[in-house]
């Protein structure tokens, strides 16, 4: 059955070495076989926590916010950046649709079963084989301009509980309408602006539009923030801020801009910024 073989997969990954052979399916590749989209691996923090206790039923309200570092201002409004290729870009307009965020639990050889029922598997059987997410999943849709920097709220959840070391982020096509009132009409990723070839001085800037209408999740480790300290007395915290921020300046490194298609720079656009995510955790005064 497929609950089996999915389980089986998830527990062979995420007992880690100690009980399972070589050959076993990465993090990355288990949570898309959960989640059914692809999923790639975020970028690891400075400082990784070891976890971040969360009570259970703690609030946890989420944050989206875009690092412009590395980038500046144009004249029309948008942003200008080199990439790691030497393309002089200016990205006049750049949305993505985010559809849900989620705490992950760590999970330990020990706990490995409890962590498979408990989040990548159902807690009970299923007719359908799908599975209950934490209680920390919200799933809203918002659509946002990665050109103004700053950070927005997402929304509150609660954590069912327990240690947290991840956290997954969701994007997907939809047809809605971000705050500047740009309409994303089936698609997860919208683009325009224009780019210099490297060492082109003199060459004018060629235009570019690009969009997605494919799903990606991203794998982000969480950093709990450096003063943090549990209250005394308390094993866990009852509320906490996470704050998902992602790089404009490396969004499109990578990419030879003069040949990539446009889906292909849409999605690399998708692919980079998500990789790129920064996820804090702080705590409540």
């Amino acid at each position: 059955m497929l609950c089996a073989s999915v389980l089986g997969a998830l527990g062979a990954t995420l007992c880690g070495a100690s009980c399972a052979g070589e050959g076993a399916p990465s993090a990355e590749e288990a949570l898309s076989t959960a989640y059914g989209v692809p999923v790639v691996q975020g970028v690891l923090p400075a400082a990784p926590s070891a976890g971040v206790p969360l009570s259970a039923g703690a609030a946890v309200h989420w944050e989206l916010g875009w690092d412009l570092d590395g980038t500046e201002a144009a004249p029309n409004g948008g942003r200008r950046f080199v990439t790691d290729l030497g393309y002089s870009v200016t990205l006049t307009a750049a949305h993505i649709a985010t559809v849900g965020l989620e705490a992950v639990p760590c999970v330990t050889e020990a706990s490995v079963g409890d962590a498979l029922r408990g989040f990548l598997g159902p807690r009970t059987a299923r007719a359908d084989h799908a599975y209950d997410h934490d209680g920390s999943w919200l799933s809203s849709v918002r659509v946002e301009s990665a050109l103004g920097g700053g950070v927005t709220s997402y929304g509150t959840s609660h954590a069912s509980g327990g240690l947290y070391c991840t956290a997954f982020s969701l994007a997907m096509p939809v047809a809605e309408a971000a705050a500047d009132g740009t309409w994303m009409l089936g698609q997860s990723v919208s683009l325009a602006g224009a780019y210099v070839s490297s060492g082109a001085g003199s060459e004018r800037p060629r235009p570019f539009q690009a969009s997605l209408s494919l799903s990606l999740g991203a794998l982000s480790d969480l950093a709990l923030a450096e003063a943090a300290r549990l209250p005394e007395g308390a094993e866990a915290f009852d509320e906490v801020t996470i704050t998902v921020t992602r790089a404009l300046r490396t969004s499109l490194d990578g990419l030879a801009l003069e040949s990539v298609s446009s889906v292909d720079l849409a999605d690399g656009f998708l692919r980079n910024v998500m990789q790129s995510a920064v996820v804090t955790v702080v705590p409540a005064d």
